[in-house]
Order: structure tokens, then C-alpha cells, then sequence
């Protein structure tokens, strides 16, 4: 594999590991309206997969898409394994800890507790998959009939708006599931998460030329 796009590659891996661990911290955006603190550095999971196709190809930005998806799957399973086995008595706590951030969920079968983690992971690694493979084809139609940077602006921000349709609601099931929110919840939820998907797309294609320019 090429060097630049191997660094490319990691980091879009590293970024999507920073969005799942972070993703449970929020602040607040504005008055009354709170979003996940690693939804500021989430948009770069939509640009990194454009500077691939860019450079290499939408083949390798496919590429890109699924195996930092399966990397992150990996990690879980392997989490799985590490956290549902017995700890030395001096390190229960780190164990504990790792269990509340990677697998706070359990399932007993036959006596053995198996710890995962929130289903939440893996419904997310599905709509992340679809909604860049999504945005690399809306970009490859609209850069032919417009250019490259109105192509950019216009497949980010659509495929933004549907992933974040989908991951929001998903992020929620469970209190929505449990009759928790209200339907104002509901709303200050979306629109909040919309309001940051307006605000970083719109920096995103500010930036996007320099980058496209500098790339080439």
C-alpha cells in the first residue's frame, strides 16, 4: 500500500475510534441545546474518504470506508474477549473501568458473564459505511456536471444530513424506546445536531479548495 494513502487510511480509523469513545460526552453548542463533544471532529470522517478518491481513486476510498469500519468491529470483539475474562484481584478496577467505557453491557449464559458493548457500535458502523458510500457517489456524479469543490459542498452536506438522520435517533433507541424523552428532547436533540452539521460542512468546503489545490 502507498505511504500517503496508509497515513490517510490510519487516520480515518483513528478518527472513527475517537467519535465512538467520545460520542457519549456532550456540551453545550448553545443555550438549551447540547451535542456530543466528538461530533466537532466527525465531518472529517466525510472529508478524508474524498481526499482518497481524489488522489487514488473512488476504488481505494471504498476501500478506506470498510476497513476502518471492520478495524473498529475488530476492536470490539476483541474487547469483548478481554473484558468478559476474570481479572487478578489488584487490577479490578482497571478492569471495571474498561469494562464501563468498551462493554458496559452483560449477558450471563451457563454461569459465564459475557460484557459487550452498546449495540449502538455496530448499527453505527453500518449507517457510517452507507452514508459515505453514499456521499463518494453523489460526488463523483455532481463534480462531472459541476466541479470538484461544488461537488464536495453538496455531497457532504447531503450525506451529513442522512447519517445524521439516522445515527441520532439510533444514539437515543433506548430512552426513546423507554418513553424518557419527550418529544421536545427529541427536537432539541435533532436540531442541535443539525446546527453543527450546517457549521462544520460550511467550513469543511471553505477548506476543502485549499486542500484540493494543495493536493494537486
Amino acid at each position: 500500500m502507498k505511504k500517503g494513502l496508509s497515513h490517510l487510511n490510519v487516520t480515518l480509523t483513528l478518527l472513527l475510534f475517537i467519535f465512538i469513545i467520545f460520542k457519549d460526552k456532550f456540551v453545550y453548542f448553545a443555550p438549551h441545546l447540547q451535542v456530543s463533544i466528538a461530533l466537532f471532529i466527525y465531518p472529517l470522517t466525510f472529508l478524508i474518504p474524498i481526499l482518497i478518491f481524489n488522489k487514488y481513486k473512488a476504488k481505494e476510498a471504498k476501500k478506506a470506508i470498510f476497513y476502518s469500519a471492520l478495524a473498529i468491529f475488530a476492536f470490539y470483539l476483541v474487547a469483548i474477549i478481554f473484558c468478559s475474562v476474570g481479572s487478578h484481584l489488584d487490577s479490578a478496577n482497571i478492569s471495571n473501568s474498561l469494562r464501563v467505557i468498551f462493554t458496559p453491557n452483560q449477558l450471563e449464559i451457563n454461569n459465564i458473564i459475557i460484557y459487550y458493548p452498546n449495540l449502538f457500535v455496530f448499527g453505527f458502523l453500518i449507517i457510517y459505511i452507507l452514508t459515505r458510500l453514499i456521499m463518494i457517489s453523489i460526488y463523483d456524479t455532481l463534480k462531472y456536471y459541476s466541479n470538484n469543490y461544488i461537488g464536495f459542498a453538496m455531497a457532504l452536506f447531503i450525506a451529513f444530513i442522512i447519517d445524521t438522520m439516522f445515527v441520532v435517533p439510533l444514539y437515543h433507541f433506548s430512552a426513546f424506546f423507554k418513553s424518557s424523552y419527550d418529544m421536545m428532547e427529541v427536537i432539541k436533540f435533532l436540531t442541535a445536531n443539525f446546527i453543527v452539521v450546517i457549521f462544520t460542512s460550511a467550513i469543511l468546503s471553505l477548506i476543502y479548495p485549499l486542500i484540493y489545490k494543495k493536493k494537486n
